[in-house]
């Protein structure tokens, strides 16, 4: 999040994407609106819960359960940080990532997500420089499958793949593309922005 707000200090940037379900974009934005307070929190993840097909097995003491659990994740809790930094200036956030109906979590599909959300990157950027935010099992030059790279890059589009992980985290091939195969890899936040300026001076 600190190499995200450096971005949009330094550059301007108002376009985001965020690896997660798009059917959630509705929600999403009406979080993006409340006050942003925990109620908010809960009735956003609430909306998550049900439209997991699971959920209708669940009963509402078990969801709520479950939406206290999802608050704890590092996936929600991220998305929620980047919904601060977009009220904070002002920027659009588009869910890019398969719907929640079609999520599995016994088997991921990277290479399908990829596409999917390649294409509904393309779609929802207008022509638009964006910066994504996805895990680094989706970026860099294809290891398993395509890569959201290559899939961006085979639709038209220009990119730049940078890994801002730990690499003190080992690497998972079964989790899909290897960090390595990035285009950049930084370990401090301040490194983006220089980075981006380097490969779209006109950013």
């Amino acid at each position: 999040m600190e190499a995200l707000e450096v971005l949009m200090k330094s550059k301007g940037q108002r376009n985001i994407a965020f690896e997660f379900p798009s059917d959630l974009q509705n929600d999403f934005d009406l979080y993006c609106s409340s006050p942003q307070r925990g109620g908010d929190k809960v009735k956003f993840t609430m909306a998550m819960l049900a439209r997991y097909p699971a959920s209708s097995l669940l009963n509402d003491r078990q969801r709520a359960d479950c939406s206290r659990k999802l608050l704890g994740t590092e996936s929600i809790k991220s998305l929620l940080d980047v919904a601060a930094l977009a009220r904070k200036y002002r920027a659009g956030v588009h869910l890019v990532d398969v719907p929640m109906k079609q999520v599995q979590l016994a088997d991921p599909r990277i290479p399908y997500r990829n596409k999917v959300m390649a294409e509904q990157l393309v779609a929802g950027s207008g022509g638009k420089t964006v910066v994504a935010l996805v895990g680094s099992a989706h970026i860099g030059h294809g290891d398993l499958g395509v890569s959201l790279d290559d899939r961006l890059e085979r639709l038209g589009a220009e990119t730049l793949s940078v890994n801002v992980a730990s690499p003190d985290i080992p690497s998972r091939i079964d989790w899909g593309t290897n960090r390595q195969t990035a285009d950049v890899m930084i370990s401090e936040p301040g490194e983006l922005a220089p980075v981006i300026a380097t490969r779209f001076p006109g950013m």
